[in-house]
């Protein structure tokens, strides 16, 4: 599966980048984290509680930060399994300042397993691009609250 766009933030590019890298923030606007625990520099135990239709699960694994260039971009790489199957997923961002606000692009690519994967593209992707948009007005409001 891929997914990609942009989000526009009024907030200036050190202020997005910051909230960006802030493990705390990340967990409040990250749909369905219910745990962040640091492994390591950018690296941390994660649990996931995803709610698609009628089926619920729990995913359990690690996310990490790689590849950063302050304040330009970030890779994110993912790798969580449940009961329901796993996904391995890898996604970039790049930042970029215009006037006053900040651009955030955005590219990855997920593969998954199990039950996940025989839901079929049309839905993951629906519940993707869901998650997306609840991830980016979350960290809006992060934001405006500073």
């Amino acid at each position: 599966m891929h997914l990609e766009g942009t989000h526009t933030f009024t907030a200036d590019l050190e202020t997005v980048w910051a909230a960006l890298n802030d493990p705390e923030v990340l967990a409040r606007a990250t749909p369905g984290v219910t745990s962040m625990e640091p492994l390591g520099e950018d690296k941390y135990q994660t649990i996931f509680d995803i709610k698609m239709g009628p089926i619920k699960s729990t995913f359990n694994g690690t996310l990490e930060v790689t590849d950063k260039v302050a304040p330009e971009r970030f890779k994110l790489l993912v790798s969580v399994q449940g009961k329901i199957g796993a996904v391995a997923a890898e996604g970039s961002f790049d930042l970029q300042s215009q006037d006053g606000a900040t651009v955030v692009a955005f590219s990855g690519d997920a593969r998954m397993t199990g039950v996940l994967a025989r839901m079929g593209q049309r839905v993951i992707s629906g519940v993707a691009r869901m998650f997306t948009k609840q991830f980016f007005s979350t960290l809006e409001l992060e934001l405006a609250q500073g």
